[in-house]
Parts: structure tokens; C-alpha cells; sequence
């Protein structure tokens, strides 16, 4: 699929502050999450904020296991904590999170049907904050989740991003996304780094 021109204008040094790629993942999402970041470079000057489905009871090992795979600095999100160039935040379990003025707002899901819609809420949020600085990135898994932020982003002329199904566990929530025209790029995971960098 081709890239749109309005790519062109979405370059880091471009403005004060670093772009933030949203990237949401459901089932099968660990392994195309290791494919992107194994090929991140170190110094991209970009942000990723990590939005997965999480048991709501145990602990994360998301940090952990994606910090195996890559010299970016990778850690849990916390509420109102900054957004850094070079660093990978991943949402709590059984929390929802939000881009608001450069920081990042953690809350505590108030309602149990609240948790498969912490994509869209992400995505959502980042278009509001970035407007066309935003990124979204679709990875594998199940049902819809991603299409609403992905409209959203792609309304404030942001970017989007969506995994090649043939390359996904579960490629619903990329299939969706690209069946609802909203897709700029359709990338494997391990090829999307290039195409940020490229941006």
C-alpha cells in the first residue's frame, strides 16, 4: 500500500518535542511486538507507548520480555510521568492510559467492559494531543479494537499503520483497520522501524 505525502511533514526534528507512536496489540500480539522492536534501532528519536489486552491480575512481564529485544529503554507506564525520545512505556494491567500535555495519564479501569476498548481510548487521546505528529500502529489480534483510534488519528491526518495479516497470529484488528481505508502502510513487523525512521 502506498504512503500518503502527508508523511512528509511528520519528522521529529520538525517541532520541540518527540513524536509518539501508539502501537496496540490483542492475542498473538508479544510476537509481532518483539519483531517491531528487534529491529528498532537505539536512536530514532521517537516515543512508543505500548497498549496491549492484560490479564487484570497478574503482573506485566511485557517490559521484561520486550527489553530482551532491544537496546530502547523499556518500562511500565506510570501516571504523569513524561514522554522521553528513545524510551518504550506498556500499559498496566487493568488500567487504562491517555496522552494529555506530554504526559501520560495511568488510571485504574472503573469498569471490567471498559478493558477491550483500552486501544481505541489510547489512540483516541494521542490524535486530540498530536494531531497530525501522531502515529498508531495496528498489530495482531482478534475483533475490531484499533479502528476507532486508528479513525480518529487518521481525521487529524496523523499516521497509520497495520501489520500484514498473512504475518499476524490473529489478524483481525489489522484486517479490520485496512478493510475500513484507514490505512497509510502494510507492513510485517519487522519492517515498520524503517518506515518510521523514513517518515
Amino acid at each position: 500500500m502506498s504512503r500518503t505525502d502527508k508523511r512528509k511533514r511528520v519528522r521529529p526534528k520538525d517541532q520541540g518535542h518527540p513524536i509518539v507512536v501508539g502501537i496496540g496489540a490483542s492475542a498473538g500480539g508479544l510476537g509481532a511486538l518483539k519483531a517491531l522492536f528487534r529491529a528498532m534501532p537505539p536512536k530514532t528519536g521517537l516515543v512508543f507507548v505500548v497498549v496491549v489486552h492484560l490479564e487484570p491480575t497478574h503482573e506485566s512481564l511485557m517490559p521484561e520480555l520486550l527489553s530482551r529485544v532491544t537496546q530502547l529503554t523499556v518500562e511500565q507506564a506510570r501516571d504523569r510521568q513524561p514522554l522521553v525520545a528513545d524510551h518504550v512505556y506498556v500499559i498496566p494491567p487493568n488500567r487504562t492510559m491517555r496522552v494529555e500535555q506530554g504526559l501520560l495519564r495511568v488510571e485504574k479501569v472503573a469498569d471490567r467492559r471498559d478493558r477491550r476498548g483500552v486501544i481505541d481510548h489510547f489512540l483516541r487521546s494521542l490524535a486530540v494531543a498530536e494531531r497530525d505528529r501522531a502515529v498508531a500502529i495496528v498489530l495482531s489480534g482478534t475483533g475490531t479494537e484499533g479502528t476507532l483510534g486508528a479513525r480518529a488519528i487518521k481525521t487529524e491526518s496523523g499516521l497509520v499503520i497495520a501489520q500484514a495479516p498473512e504475518t499476524a497470529a490473529q489478524p483481525g484488528m489489522p484486517q479490520n483497520v485496512i478493510a475500513a481505508g484507514l490505512v497509510d502502510v502494510v507492513l510485517a513487523p519487522e519492517k515498520m522501524p524503517a518506515a518510521l525512521i523514513a517518515c
